[in-house]
């Protein structure tokens, strides 16, 4: 992203924050109502950042898009080279293979996911995990070895209504436009798109620096993700 990030938060609504957490390398901006303990504040103005009152996106033309493009990735044919070895799902990259796509649509039977690059050049490629059906559940399971590629990694969920992370944290960004989002001590390395969110999570600024290959993937990430 060019220039400085202006905002940590952008909301469509209104805003409840509670104690025990923070919010820092930006501001907030807020359309309706807003509600923060006074050590957030006070943070937020040391570091000069804003708390804004004001729209800065159409929500609802946002959402639009960002449905058919969800929709469309979830349509993408699996292609990835994987194994399942014990419970661990492995993932064999594949020289002048630039996108891999994953069918997860229960992740959560695995304990770890695993990269094997074989010679190729992690920067050049993206994966998109479509995870499947309306209620998804990341809990207890570890795939901190993906760190590497948060980057270029999207976790898809088009059809959920609800997802629920708890204790696991997302390596890549998920976009999940129409999920009502809870979070209990969980974080993610990436960008979190959701109908709304409630709970405990932390989101680290990883912007997604990969390449999906659909028409409308360009001026997606372009109007939405600044790039």
């Amino acid at each position: 992203m060019s220039g400085d990030l202006k905002y940590a938060i952008i909301a469509g609504g209104s805003i409840n924050y509670h104690d025990h957490g923070e919010i820092i390398n930006g501001g907030v901006a807020y359309e309706n109502e807003i509600s923060l303990p006074n050590y957030i504040k006070e943070a937020i103005e040391r570091f000069k950042c804003p708390i804004d009152k004001i729209s800065i996106i159409d929500f609802d033309e946002v959402k639009d898009n960002l449905t058919s493009l969800s929709k469309k990735i979830n349509k993408l044919e699996g292609n990835a080279k994987t194994t399942d070895e014990y419970g661990k799902l492995v993932i064999d990259l594949v020289p002048g293979q630039k996108q891999y796509v994953i069918k997860a649509d229960n992740i959560s039977q695995y304990w770890d996911v695993e990269i094997k690059e074989n010679g190729v050049d992690a920067d050049d490629i993206t994966i998109i995990f479509n995870l499947g059906g309306s209620d998804i559940t990341l809990k207890d399971f570890n795939v901190s070895s993906l760190n590497k590629y948060a980057s270029h990694i999207v976790w898809n969920a088009s059809n959920a209504k609800r997802i629920h992370i708890e204790n696991f944290r997302i390596q890549g960004s998920l976009l999940a436009p129409n999920a009502d989002i809870e979070g209990t001590n969980a974080n993610i390395q990436g960008i979190l798109i959701g109908n709304n969110f409630k709970g405990n999570l932390q989101v680290d600024w990883v912007p997604f620096y990969g390449c999906i290959d659909t028409s409308e993937s360009k001026s997606f990430f372009e109007k939405i993700l600044g790039f």
